[in-house]
């Protein structure tokens, strides 16, 4: 919300000052919000959350350009965001929810037009990347001295890059698997130099790891009204990477009812047997 009414402010109109107020108000109704910093005992990752919404955000004035003609030429932009934090090396491939320390944050437009949202997804998450290596560089001068940022790698410290645009995963876990559009291509192939998912994946390099919409942390920086859910994440500190399948909840709840009737049949044929040794 502050990224987009930032734009606003040498064409602001009553909807704008409106939103502002929202936002306002939505500040001074958690003066006591908390950012929860959880200790780490399993060794630390850095995992990064990117997010994009298409054509939902403005950029600079397009000009005359007719193949954009009767759209508004400001509001052909992408909004983007990724959310940055640290979690426990063994943690991450575990269920349930997880501790997790919130460290940075970024949302703003995309530099250029796009054309799909799988190029919005991976523009995003070629700067949330960015973020990420950043990130562990800083704590890995801190642990280990001032060298070459370079000397940090997968080795000393993984990265996670967290994704809920399935094709982008799948994308990268093919192997010489090019978009069409060929710009979209470099946002890939820039990926691609520190990325690696899938089955078989390089070990040197980051891992890309995918989930549902609803565990995106990065959804509260691209769309309106989601805010509540990343600030609902800052005050708990956990998050979920991996939920059980309906399937395997099915076969939880079978297994569960089964061993209730063959303990209640035990019980049963016990108490049949005390009374027979009675009379």
């Amino acid at each position: 919300d502050t990224n987009q009414l930032q734009k606003r402010q040498a064409k602001a109109n009553v909807v704008d000052l409106k939103n502002a107020n929202k936002a306002v108000a939505s500040l001074k109704n958690t003066p006591d919000e908390v950012l929860r910093i959880r200790p780490l005992t399993n060794g630390m990752v850095v995992v990064v959350w990117t997010d994009s919404a298409l054509y939902n955000s403005e950029g600079k004035w397009l000009g005359e350009d007719p193949d954009v003609s009767g759209c508004d030429r400001r509001m052909l932009y992408s909004q983007a965001g990724a959310l940055v934090g640290l979690m426990n090396a063994a943690d991450m491939a575990k269920d349930g929810d997880l501790p997790l320390s919130i460290l940075d944050w970024r949302s703003r437009a995309t530099t250029r037009v796009v054309m799909s949202t799988f190029s919005a997804e991976a523009a995003a998450a070629t700067e949330g990347f960015g973020m990420g290596v950043y990130m562990r560089a800083l704590i890995c001068e801190v642990y280990h001295g001032c060298r070459d940022p370079t000397d940090w790698d997968e080795s000393v410290m993984g990265v996670k890059l967290v994704v809920d645009c399935k094709s982008l995963y799948d994308n990268m876990a093919q192997v010489a698997s090019v978009p069409e559009d060929k710009w979209t291509a470099i946002y890939m192939g820039a990926l691609r130099c520190g990325v690696s998912a899938g089955v078989g994946r390089s070990q040197d390099k980051a891992e890309k790891l995918w989930v549902p919409s609803r565990h995106q942390l990065a959804d509260g920086l691209t769309k309106k009204g989601l805010g509540d859910n990343v600030r609902q994440i800052m005050r708990s500190g956990v998050t979920m990477l991996h939920e059980l399948s309906e399937q395997e909840l099915k076969r939880g709840r079978d297994e569960a009812r089964l061993a209730n009737s063959s303990s209640a049949g035990e019980d049963l044929a016990l108490y049949s047997l005390r009374s027979a040794n009675t009379q």
